[in-house]
């Protein structure tokens, strides 16, 4: 993986570092040992991650809402048992209606990974399979070589060309296979339950097989407050 390019992350690097390390009391920027550096390190490797900009800061603590409440103790309790999970290679799939907080509080864990230093990527469904399509090789050995893969919006129906479709399909086969065999752990979001997610698309039947194997179930109910929250 490399850094993102564009201007939009530049400026956000160079705010985090004059807050993060420009700033700090204890060093005023001088001491390369100082935590300012670790924490500003994790920041760059949010960019590097892909993770969306709305979603950098993303942490348990900042959806309060009672619907939450049980997803987020038992995403904590993951966070807590990180070491062991990575270990074992058990990911999480988050599933529940829209607007439910299931991409922030996947976000806030993919975060966790970073700090306890395992490398890390975020990609919506239709990103993935549109890279798969672009990068094909390349981005398909960054899939099953980064620690912790997220996978946003499993549960959507994807349509690339039609003489692409068997090309995508074997190629997230792989994937998720060669992740699972080799103990790499998966996030993945979706509003499917896995009955749904396995009619949802090709890979649909063989990935709902795979999570019942390797993912902790955590289900998010309520109404959608993706309106109300603030991010």
């Amino acid at each position: 993986m490399t850094l993102a390019g564009s201007n939009t992350d530049v400026d956000y690097l160079t705010a985090e570092k004059r807050q993060i390390i420009d700033a700090c009391p204890k060093c005023h920027g001088l001491d390369f040992d100082c935590p300012c550096y670790h924490e500003y390190d994790v920041e760059v490797r949010k960019v590097r991650a892909c993770i969306p900009m709305k979603y950098r800061k993303a942490a348990l603590s900042v959806i309060t809402s009672p619907q939450s409440e049980k997803p987020k103790e038992q995403l904590a309790s993951y966070i807590k048992s990180m070491t062991k999970y990575r270990k074992h290679g058990t990911g999480l799939y988050l599933w529940g209606a829209e607007g439910t907080a299931k991409t922030y509080l996947g976000c806030a864990v993919l975060i966790e990974a970073l700090r306890h230093g395992y490398s890390a990527y975020f990609t919506t469904l239709t990103d993935c399979v549109d890279n798969i399509i672009r990068s094909r090789d390349a981005f398909a050995y960054m899939l099953q070589n980064t620690t912790y893969l997220m996978i946003d919006d499993m549960g959507y129906a994807y349509r690339p060309i039609r003489d692409e479709v068997a090309y995508v399909d074997s190629v997230l086969d792989k994937v998720v296979r060669a992740r699972c065999n080799n103990l790499m752990p998966i996030i993945l979001t979706s509003h499917k339950n896995i009955t749904e997610l396995a009619l949802a698309n090709p890979s649909g039947a063989r990935i709902a097989s795979i999570i019942k194997e390797h993912m902790k179930r955590v289900q998010f109910t309520g109404p959608n407050f993706r309106d109300t929250i603030k991010l």
